[in-house]
Order: structure tokens, then C-alpha cells, then sequence
């Protein structure tokens, strides 16, 4: 498990984050979620090292919005 955090320094509903994962060309995003309010990231999938030969890390990006969308952190 981790958790993101990202602020907004708007009061009220405007400062509100939401997190989402952003897609990625490997599929690693259907590996995990994201907690949408939260922000805690865990795995959606067991792992399995040795069926996994030479992959060593996975890597996911998560994305912070504000409700004003045309503002992404």
C-alpha cells in the first residue's frame, strides 16, 4: 500500500482532490487502483516473481484533480 497526497488550498468543495491512475502502454494500470478520494494506491493482482521472469519494478502514475478541472495537479 501507498498513499499520494496532493492540496489544494481552495476552501470548501473547490479544494477537494480526487486521484486517478493514468494509462500507461504496458497495462501495469490494470495491476492497480486508487483509492479516488483517499489516494491510497494497492495492488488490484497478486504477483507472482517467479512467473514474472526479468521484471524487476512496476511503475504507475497517478493523477491529482481539483473539482475546477482545468486545473490538474
Amino acid at each position: 500500500m501507498l498513499k499520494v497526497r496532493a492540496v489544494d488550498l481552495d476552501t470548501g468543495s473547490n479544494g477537494n482532490v480526487t486521484y486517478s491512475l493514468v494509462k500507461s502502454n504496458d497495462q501495469t494500470i490494470e495491476r492497480f487502483q486508487v483509492e479516488r478520494f483517499t489516494g491510497v494506491v494497492r495492488t488490484a493482482d497478486v504477483f507472482d516473481r517467479e512467473a514474472q521472469i526479468g521484471v524487476t519494478d512496476h511503475r504507475v502514475t497517478v493523477k491529482a484533480e481539483v473539482r475546477d478541472r482545468s486545473r490538474s495537479m
